[in-house]
């Protein structure tokens, strides 16, 4: 009985919580959209009316009502936009803190998942100064903040480098670095911008047994850039998740539109991802390893060898990439799993109630 005294009243707490984190950001959204508009002024499409009637519905901000162009949507069209606020809502609703703090380790990831890392890697605060050297001296390597995130504060060095190892070292471990091998793309996905390692984001919902796929993306630098997250100022591809087949241009972080990359001039219709199926059966077994961790954006690279090595996983990933898709109805699949993640929590809370009860019978 306690345990559901205290459930509800958790619950309560949560409520209350999301209420005010909902009018909090649409006081927020909408300042910032009338910054925005008065510096526009009339000759813009769009206007301060039609923003502010659409967010109270949908509660998009400033910067998704410009890179989706809503203003020019057709009402059913704007149905089908989910906005930032809205995932994030369900995942404050059903990705635990528990999961968050597992996705949010670098490191823990790559030991839960090592079965797909075949790179070699080490968290310098955890590490001998002779493994550094060892690894820093005999590879190119990455450095990533161990909790960063957006592609900040990465930094490389190559093989033969005159480096002072000691002030390396002591800046990664000061700095909490992860220090990583760095990997090659197989030649299909290198070929598109072969200064970046240009990865696939999967992203999946877990319902019990079963593994949805909601979207996949092929994400690659620009510029000759070594990074290839869109905020950093790559591009994102949509991949078709039925046949692996790029079937639609490319977007930047504004929503600039691209038929082929602008550095090496590759159109990216008509490519076929290799070994696909492999990799999305990876992600299925995947997804079984951290319990209730029902969204996963998977951040994978394709080797030479044709092996697929995790990158990365998060817990609460950035759908932005889909909102492109033409026909895609963005709204009502993450609308349905929301709603069979709430059946199925509901399932658990009920299933906790009888356990409650029968200590009382």
């Amino acid at each position: 009985m306690k345990k559901l005294v205290r459930g509800l009243k958790s619950y309560s707490n949560l409520v209350l919580q999301e209420l005010r984190i909902r009018r909090n950001e649409r006081r927020e959204f909408l300042n910032e959209a009338k910054a925005h508009f008065e510096k526009l002024g009339a000759s813009h499409p769009g206007s301060l009316d039609d923003y502010t009637k659409l967010l109270y519905k949908h509660r998009f901000n400033y910067d998704e009502y410009m890179r989706y162009k809503i203003y020019s949507l057709s009402k059913s069209e704007r149905n089908d936009v989910i906005s930032s606020f809205e995932m994030n809502a369900i995942y404050r609703k059903f990705v635990h803190n528990k999961v968050r703090r597992i996705f949010t380790d670098k490191a823990l990831c790559l030991e839960l998942f090592r079965k797909w890392v075949h790179r070699q890697w080490l968290c310098a605060s955890n590490t001998s100064y002779d493994s550094f050297v060892e690894l820093v001296s005999g590879c190119d390597c990455i450095y990533k903040p161990l909790k960063g995130e957006c592609g900040e504060g990465i930094f490389f060095t190559r093989k033969g480098d005159n480096i002072d190892i000691k002030a390396l070292y002591k800046k990664c471990v000061d700095g909490n670095y992860l220090v990583e091998e760095c990997i090659q793309n197989c030649k299909e996905i290198a070929d598109f911008h072969p200064s970046s390692l240009n990865t696939i984001r999967v992203t999946t919902m877990q319902n019990g047994n079963e593994c949805r796929f909601i979207g996949a993306a092929l994400r690659m630098g620009m510029g000759g850039s070594s990074i290839d997250n869109v905020s950093a100022g790559g591009i994102s591809v949509p991949i078709d998740i039925s046949s692996g087949m790029i079937k639609m241009n490319g977007f930047d972080a504004k929503g600039n539109e691209y038929e082929k990359h602008p550095t090496t001039n590759k159109t990216f219709k008509g490519t076929i991802i290799p070994h696909w199926n492999g990799l999305l059966e990876m992600c299925r077994e995947a997804s079984k390893i951290v319990d209730e961790a029902y969204f996963t954006g998977w951040d994978l690279c394709i080797l030479p060898s044709g092996e697929i090595e995790l990158i990365e996983a998060n817990s609460c990933p950035n759908i932005r990439v889909l909102q492109y898709i033409p026909g895609y109805s963005k709204k009502n699949l993450v609308k349905k799993t929301g709603e069979e993640l709430l059946h199925l929590n509901l399932l658990k809370l009920t299933s906790v109630w009888s356990r409650s009860y029968r200590k009382y019978d």
